[in-house]
């Protein structure tokens, strides 16, 4: 009684309980989520409240299941983010500000995909990143982040489109991993490649010294055993 007197009060239509969670109970016993819409029929002698009830289960579930995804998405230690067709930065989840170097909860939505990357890097966003994506949807490549200190990190890049109703492109989102560490492998196993290489040659060279070095006194000998 006391709700329906506070609402006939500022009788405006307007959702019933704004900002808490209201549910209803089904015959057979079951509890979900509703949203209820009031507004009022005003007759002769008196106002009428009318309650709209709608459920929103499904509404609810998807609610729970873009959180989780948001949540995982957050989570991950791969810069994750996306672009409009301007190449401006929209949403972006933490690991993007360490990868770049910035503290986190830092404000990078003035940035665009120029500033995310060294000269090199976006040129080859540019000139073969962002026609393949247009063409096939995707773009898979090595490239590099620009840090804030000024060095780069090596990364392993996906370039996606999305298209809006109409098939028009949307936005892109990419998802950069970095591989910095797979670099140094990579680098010293070239090293320690290079140094056999350079071993087996003077193992090579050693032996053939040494082949010459026998052979020589052997065909003396040889030759006044003759």
């Amino acid at each position: 009684a006391g709700l329906r007197q506070s609402y006939n009060r500022n009788a405006t239509p307007r959702r019933m309980g704004q900002n808490r969670d209201l549910y209803a109970l089904h015959k057979d016993g079951k509890i979900f989520p509703v949203e209820v819409g009031l507004s009022t029929v005003k007759q002769k002698n008196d106002t009428k409240v009318i309650a709209a009830i709608t459920d929103i289960s499904l509404r609810k579930r998807l609610e729970k299941e873009r959180d989780d995804l948001s949540k995982i998405l957050e989570m991950s230690p791969d810069f994750i983010g996306v672009a409009d067709m301007a190449g401006r930065l929209g949403w972006h989840n933490s690991a993007s500000l360490t990868m770049l170097g910035f503290p986190k909860g830092t404000d990078i939505g003035n940035l665009s995909i120029n500033d995310m990357h060294p000269e090199w890097a976006r040129k080859l966003v540019m000139e073969k990143g962002i026609p393949q994506v247009l063409q096939t949807g995707i773009w898979t490549s090595e490239n590099a982040l620009l840090h804030r200190d000024g060095y780069e990190i090596p990364v392993m890049q996906v370039l996606m489109l999305h298209r809006d109703a109409q098939g028009a492109p949307e936005f892109v989102s990419t998802v950069m991993r970095d591989i910095s560490e797979q670099k140094q492998r990579e680098k010293e196993l070239d090293i320690a490649r290079q140094y056999a290489e350079k071993a087996n040659q003077a193992k090579s060279a050693f032996i053939a010294n040494m082949s010459h070095e026998i052979r020589t006194p052997m065909h003396g000998i040889i030759g006044m055993t003759e």
